[in-house]
């Protein structure tokens, strides 16, 4: 099989190829091994007070719960569907979840328990 070659490229992108260059030559210098930065002491109270600094910069500002009327965004029949589609939902991750318990007993959390029941029932869903 032939090799197609395009302005020095083939079929595996450059790897792999010897280089047709002449040797290096040796040199006689001699590479001095790399020094590790100069660490300087720091006080630890002004690195406490940057990362307070630096963690009041990004700090999210968070309401709390605010309540949010459906009815103002949904149709009757949708926020209908939606009630029964979460019953639904719910009334499968127990069936997965107690299915769970069963079979393992008390080895994992609830929180693992029902995120392995919802993971099974949208898998079967």
């Amino acid at each position: 099989m032939s090799e197609i070659k395009l302005n020095g490229l083939n079929s595996n992108y450059g790897f792999y190829q010897k280089d047709d260059s002449e040797p290096a030559v040796k040199s006689d210098v001699q590479k001095s091994e790399p020094k590790a930065p100069e660490t300087k002491s720091v006080n630890p109270d002004k690195v406490f007070d940057a990362l307070d600094v630096l963690g009041r910069q990004n700090a999210i500002n968070v309401q709390g719960k605010v309540s949010i009327d459906p009815k103002d965004y949904l149709s009757e029949d949708r926020i209908a569907s939606i009630e029964s589609s979460i019953a639904e939902f719910e009334k499968g991750v127990e069936k997965y979840a107690n299915a769970v318990r069963e079979e393992f007993g008390g080895v994992f959390s609830e929180d693992t328990v029902l995120a392995v029941a919802a993971n099974a029932f949208a898998l079967n869903a």
